[in-house]
């Protein structure tokens, strides 16, 4: 992945800020924090996920959980910024293995368990991120290809402590 394209990451322009700010305000005049019944039931009734085309097959839609703006942009801009990991999947003989280490939240899973039909070992240590591509294995009902393995990889054993900002 090329510097800029790193570089760019996600930033909200202003109609985003503007749609949080209106947001804050719903929440607070409605009562929506999660701190009484109903906040926490109308919580719980939207649904936060997501549909973006496969960029390897645009006539396939995958379902992503995408409780948040970041998600949701990575899920959006998947095809764009990493055309290189595409076009390489694209490339997979139908029936491969892939395995797909720092899997962060699936979205390589994903695509190649649907469109080229791989056998994917999925590895994440992050346990956010594995609950939410567990979610979107099971949302797309590729559970009987991804095979998700929550811990990291090395080129030895060891017990590391993890670090989180």
């Amino acid at each position: 992945m090329s510097d800029s394209i790193r570089k760019q990451g996600f930033k909200p322009g202003t109609a985003i800020k503007i749609q949080r700010a209106i947001a804050r305000v719903i929440t607070k005049l409605l009562m929506i924090n999660g701190k009484s019944r109903w906040g926490n039931e109308f919580i719980q009734a939207i649904d936060k996920t997501t549909y973006f085309k496969n960029p390897i097959n645009q006539e396939k839609t995958l379902k992503v959980f995408a409780g948040h703006g970041r998600l949701h942009w990575r899920y959006r801009e998947t095809p764009r910024l990493e055309w290189e990991t595409n076009n390489w999947i694209k490339n997979f003989n139908e029936g491969a293995v892939f395995y797909d280490i720092g899997s962060n939240v699936g979205v390589y899973s994903l695509i190649a368990a649907q469109e080229k039909r791989t056998e994917t070992i999925s590895f994440e240590i992050d346990t956010i991120n594995s609950s939410i591509q567990h979610r979107n294995i099971h949302m797309n009902k590729l559970q009987d290809r991804i095979l998700l393995l929550t811990t990291g990889l090395s080129d030895r054993s060891s017990i590391r402590n993890i670090y989180y900002k």
